[in-house]
């Protein structure tokens, strides 16, 4: 009897914990080893899955930017819409992001990633496309909120892809460069709605946009169902022996791989305070997300441009974002323990861009101008928030769980920010600004609270193992046994 206590049930551990016992025993171990370095498997990983990984970002971005693209080819005017409608619009695809992202994260956890992943991303195309069909308000706020509800996927389901193949140092440059990407669908976006506003037809310029949009991001979803993996175990581009040497990487992070089995034991541990700090930064990271989608062509505009110039000159503030998420999340993982401070020095310029367009008039409008686009830094922390949620929460349902909550703090943050954007405040929309500057700085109180708890944790468990460093293989056997963070005494917290 007393032995089979210490048997765990199969249903209870991680699907790759045979395959990193196998390993760790097999006499062609240092083959195994040698495929780990970055020059061969990381390499392969990097040329093969990360695009995978930034075209479905890249076609989320497009998607969530045709809005704004839209109303400066009249959508406004051609669906007759007055007072906040606009506003709604633009908020009302988050709030089906929010209310669907339990659900989502729900068919992540009972079924294969790749899949689910693949399902929504051609179903949120078709959405797309049934935006042309819309001629009012009431049309256009039902395929908005099925079009937040269909992406409300796609990042959780990135989160776990990323935390399946990359080791946590290896995490926040690719995440990074992930969100970041999100900066090439202004500029593509740009030269996109640059070519289609020259198109002569009877149909409007906004559908048209719309119907490119939603038939390319259907080919994209029928790509991914085909070639994007569902765990390292089922990658058809990796060899048996790479397979192996994946799950050796990952399994130094101490969080496991995956578990289709939902534990409320690991749910109950959720709501803790990192869980919460977690969802508040994503909040408030994202408060100016909802408004630069669907405002920026609107303050162009009022600066004296035309719709095609306008669409233009938003390409800039892509190049901002590139420049900002890369760069922050180079130096994050470049230096042990520095993803925090790397997120509060890279929101400064957010700052600067924010004051700019509060205090410049009229009479300096390209200011204004500079300022707008300075202030897409305020993505910068998001890829390394992304990374510090798959870095430090461990077991499976846990992570899925947190993964959620940190996903529903950015849609509601991006859900807020456009209520406060008045139409009869334009062009200065100084309630907006001003709301960002408070937003900034709840942001800066979130970080330096975060790293409190953290470095607390890490300390408190050191000295109860008196100042003895935690056992790597512990850590990452106790991952795959799909142990959480809060149970797995030898994991270690980074920030």
């Amino acid at each position: 009897m007393d032995d089979n206590k210490n048997i765990v049930p199969a249903e209870a551990v991680d699907v790759a914990l045979d395959v990193l016992r196998k390993a760790k025993n097999d006499s062609d171990m240092g083959e195994v080893t040698d495929l780990q370095g970055p020059k061969k498997l990381l390499r392969k990983l990097d040329f093969v899955l990360m695009p995978m990984i930034l075209g479905t970002w890249l076609m989320q971005s497009l998607d969530k930017t045709t809005l704004g693209a839209a109303a400066v080819f009249d959508i406004r005017q051609e669906t007759h819409l007055v007072g906040t409608e606009y506003s709604w619009l633009g908020s009302i695809f988050f709030l089906g992001w929010i209310l669907f992202e339990y659900p989502a994260n729900f068919l992540l956890q009972r079924f294969p990633v790749g899949k689910v992943l693949a399902a929504l991303v051609t179903a949120w195309g078709a959405i797309l496309m049934c935006h042309a069909a819309c001629s009012n308000f009431a049309g256009l706020a039902t395929v908005r909120t099925f079009l937040g509800a269909f992406e409300a996927g796609c990042n959780p389901a990135c989160m776990v892809i990323f935390g399946m193949f990359y080791t946590r140092a290896e995490q926040p440059l690719r995440m990074g460069i992930w969100i970041g990407f999100g900066g090439v669908a202004y500029i593509l976006g740009g030269i996109i709605s640059y070519g289609i506003g020259h198109i002569q037809s009877p149909l409007s310029t906004w559908k048209i946009l719309y119907l490119i949009y939603g038939s390319i991001t259907i080919c994209w979803g029928v790509f991914l169902w085909v070639w994007i993996p569902d765990s390292p175990l089922s990658a058809r581009f990796l060899t048996e022996e790479e397979r192996k040497a994946v799950v050796l990487r990952i399994s130094e992070n101490g969080t496991g791989l995956e578990n289709k089995h939902w534990k409320k034991a690991q749910a109950s541990q959720v709501p803790d305070i990192k869980s919460w700090l977690f969802l508040l930064l994503a909040l408030f990271i994202n408060a100016p997300n909802g408004v630069f989608i669907n405002f920026q062509g609107i303050i162009i505009l009022s600066l004296g441009y035309t719709g095609l110039q306008t669409t233009l000159m938003t390409m800039p503030s892509g190049a901002i974002q590139i420049i900002g998420c890369t760069a922050a999340s180079y130096f994050a993982s470049r230096f042990k323990n520095l993803r925090i401070a790397m997120s509060l020095l890279f929101i400064l310029p957010f700052l600067v861009g924010i004051l700019g367009l509060r205090l410049f008039d009229d009479s300096r409008p390209w200011g204004r101008l500079v300022c707008l686009w300075l202030c897409f830094f305020f993505a910068s922390p998001y890829g390394i928030g992304m990374a510090l949620v798959n870095a430090n929460t461990a077991g499976h349902t846990k992570r899925i769980t947190t993964n959620a909550m940190y996903i529903i703090g950015a849609g509601t943050g991006s859900f807020m920010g456009p209520f406060f954007f008045k139409s009869n405040q334009e062009p200065y929309y100084s309630l907006g600004f001003n709301f960002m500057f408070v937003t900034f700085s709840c942001e800066v109180a979130v970080l330096v609270g975060l790293f409190a708890v953290l470095w607390t944790r890490n300390r408190s468990r050191r000295l109860a193992r008196g100042n003895v460093k935690a056992d790597v293989w512990g850590a990452s056997q106790n991952g795959f046994l799909d142990l959480t963070d809060i149970e797995n005494e030898d994991f270690e917290y980074v920030y």
